[in-house]
């Protein structure tokens, strides 16, 4: 169940995909899959999303014609409130400082 979920995320995190989604494409009630993201995986359904969108997003950080807004939107996130937040959270810095960071 776990690996299937993480599968379709992988496959699908740059649409606005949620629980449900998930869990009835591999065939789960999304209580279920919900439960096992708590007790196996130890990650929010959401922030497992915002990790693979994040990983995305840090790659394309490094192409600087690139604009973050366009970074933000390619990498799946819905808004730029929604990744500049997440950003902040995970990387202690916004996604324009992290740029300036990895150019120097």
């Amino acid at each position: 169940t776990c690996l299937s979920a993480l599968k379709y995320i992988s496959e699908n995190y740059k649409r606005d995909i949620t629980l449900k989604d998930v869990a009835s494409d591999i065939g789960v009630s999304h209580v279920y899959l919900s439960r096992v993201f708590a007790k196996k995986i130890k990650f929010k359904f959401v922030d497992c999303i915002n990790s693979f969108r994040m990983q995305e997003a840090i790659s394309l950080l490094s192409i600087p014609e690139k604009s973050v807004s366009e970074i933000c939107y390619e990498s799946g996130f819905g808004s730029m409130r929604q990744f500049n937040r997440f950003f902040l959270k995970t990387m202690s810095c916004t996604p324009s400082e992290y740029r300036k960071r990895i150019k120097n």
